[in-house]
């Protein structure tokens, strides 16, 4: 340990509590926060999976979760496949949430669960119009 290690835990003991700039760093916090957004990703896939009909000729996937630093919100992106569905399992989502919550609350031993929201990931339009574009570049040459 080095002196300022010391000079920490003599002023944590004279004041009698721990102060978040000295015990609560960012990386702790990010670190934390990964960890709950990958938790509510499996959490609500398995939600999703065992308690829910989705429309058939479907299929649809959590793509990832962010959680916002304070802990109270978080977005879930879902892929769905075939690209056609993809409003009509939103909607599900959408009109299914308060149920969807309601589960997750009941799964997560925190303090306060995040509240869930889901948005369309976008990622895999983007990827295509980008290789349309390289590929259109690549035929002019």
């Amino acid at each position: 340990m080095t002196v300022a290690d010391f000079e920490v835990i003599r002023a944590w003991s004279v004041f009698g509590r721990r102060t978040s700039c000295v015990f609560c760093t960012s990386q702790n916090m990010s670190h934390r926060i990964k960890q709950v957004e990958k938790l509510i990703r499996e959490e609500l896939g398995g939600i999703l999976l065992k308690e829910f009909e989705f429309p058939a000729d479907s299929f649809f996937s959590i793509v990832r979760v962010k959680v916002s630093n304070d802990l109270k919100h978080a977005t879930a992106w879902i892929d769905v496949i075939p690209v056609e569905k993809r409003n009509k399992v939103l909607n599900f989502l959408k009109k299914n949430i308060f149920d969807i919550q309601k589960f997750l609350n009941k799964k997560l031993k925190m303090k306060f669960v995040p509240k869930v929201k889901f948005a369309v990931d976008k990622t895999p339009d983007n990827v295509e119009k980008v290789y349309n574009l390289l590929q259109k570049v690549h035929d002019e040459k």
